[in-house]
């Protein structure tokens, strides 16, 4: 029987049998839980001691013993951990000691190990291993701290970004508002001015037709003396005919004044479209710009290793690579983007057709796939038609918000967008090379051009030209 065992049965209660809770010392000097000697006496008729059977007169008073109290209380806790005994430190093996580390097999080993099981293996001092774990655990932790940083800084910059947008929207929206409010008011104005100068011609009309009835009255009554007396020589003599009198007009020659008023709203609404257009390209122009920036590295086109590439016939013993497309002229670009934003240009001259766009990285190269998003791939695409002139077309992604955006960068005007994008994997720059001519990545200014574009979605093959 271990000491720990002997101290523990020391402290136990005869009556519960368990560690003392409150213990108490009867007048024979026998120890007791103070509820259990309690409960003891408070069911039998007289007060005895449950182990010598002593009677007493009178109920003892109890008192806790707080010296018993408090060697139970530190009875119940565990031993402390003994320390880790010798053998556990020695090689099972060898008997020597575990001095080094062997980082093939992730174990630790004497130095007859090293020579010996391990020994092409990749062996370390324990201490350098524990160095190399702790640097490791520190660099974690920094890449963390560093981490949340990033994601701090983002946050300011996004909160930033959206107090600007909520601005520019508000003076936006409050500068459309003013203009609606002040065509309007100029249509109204308009409408009103039109009203009151025909308001005022139709009532000239009335007066001048109320002194025509005034003097037809008049004749009437004049006419009326002659013909009584039947000399109608006389009466047609005296009276000239309706027609040769000037103040009497035609009632057919009067025009009723009746404008239209569409005239105005239409004219109105006109402003209201030349305006929000004039909005609408500021903001796109100013949104282009800021896309436009998104390349992080100024050499960028660089990392593609050639600029241009061009599309040849015939060519035969071309290497097998799991990297290259075997079924259609697809090019990829080299750099991946899996975050941010970023934005490209490109000239294509003298091509029938051709595609351009992003995909994802692990786009199927070995077979037949359609250039759709279902397939991983984000594209507009001319498909034979001849082109005048070099056309300059620039595409944006914005991998977060799911957005890919293809530009008209002459005319600052978009051509597509694709909206609601799970990309789930990095995206690559992506073109589609026809017959003839060059593709070639560039940021410089090109000429103004007209295209027709084939924009393939999920759904359907949606068309439009450019102008």
């Amino acid at each position: 029987m271990t000491v720990v065992s002997l101290c523990r049965r020391i402290f136990v209660c005869s009556i519960c049998l368990s560690v003392f809770v409150d213990p108490v010392s009867t007048p024979c000097g026998h120890n007791f839980c103070k509820s259990c000697i309690c409960s003891y006496w408070d069911e039998s008729s007289h007060c005895t001691c449950p182990l010598c059977k002593e009677d007493f007169n009178t109920r003892p008073q109890l008192k806790i013993n707080t010296l018993l109290s408090h060697m139970a209380s530190h009875s119940l806790k565990k031993p402390p951990k003994q320390e880790e005994s010798c053998e556990s430190r020695m090689c099972a093996e060898h008997h020597k000691p575990l001095e080094l580390f062997c980082k093939t097999d992730n174990i630790c080993v004497c130095t007859y190990c090293s020579f010996s099981d391990h020994k092409s293996h990749n062996i370390v001092p324990l201490g350098e291993e524990c160095e190399e774990r702790k640097a490791e655990v520190m660099k974690m932790l920094s890449v963390r701290k560093k981490k949340i940083e990033q994601i701090q800084t983002s946050l300011e910059l996004s909160q930033k970004a959206a107090n600007k947008v909520t601005t520019e929207g508000l003076e936006v929206f409050t500068a459309l508002e003013q203009a609606v409010q002040k065509n309007l008011d100029n249509l109204i104005k308009e409408i009103q001015g039109k009203l009151e100068k025909t308001t005022k011609q139709n009532k000239d009309l009335i007066a001048e037709l109320e002194n025509q009835i005034s003097e037809l009255d008049h004749r009437s009554t004049e006419m009326e003396k002659p013909a009584n007396s039947e000399d109608y020589l006389q009466f047609l003599k005296t009276f000239t005919p309706f027609k040769s009198d000037p103040n009497i007009k035609n009632c057919s020659m009067l025009s009723i004044c009746q404008p239209s008023f569409k005239g105005p709203v239409v004219r109105s609404l006109l402003d209201l479209e030349k305006t929000f257009t004039e909005v609408l390209n500021r903001i796109y122009q100013a949104d282009l710009k800021a896309k436009q920036k998104c390349e992080v590295d100024p050499k960028l086109s660089m990392k593609f290793g050639n600029k241009k590439c061009s599309y040849m016939w015939g060519r035969e013993n071309v290497p097998i690579d799991p990297e290259t497309f075997s079924v259609f002229p697809f090019v990829m670009g080299q750099q991946s983007f899996s975050s941010g934003s970023f934005y490209f240009e490109v000239q294509v001259t003298r091509k029938t057709q051709w595609a351009l766009g992003v995909a994802r990285e692990s786009i199927n190269r070995k077979d037949e796939i359609t250039l759709s998003p279902s397939f991983g791939v984000w594209v507009i695409l001319l498909q034979h038609s001849e082109l005048l002139v070099c056309p300059s077309k620039g595409w944006c992604v914005d991998y977060e918000e799911g957005v890919v955006s293809f530009h008209d960068v002459d005319a600052a005007a978009p051509i597509y967008f694709f909206t609601g994008c799970c990309f789930n994997d990095k995206l690559r720059p992506f073109f589609v090379q026809g017959g003839g001519g060059v593709c070639a990545l560039f940021r410089d200014n090109l000429v103004t051009h007209s295209l027709s574009f084939w924009v393939f979605s999920s759904f359907e093959y949606v068309s439009f030209k450019i102008l």
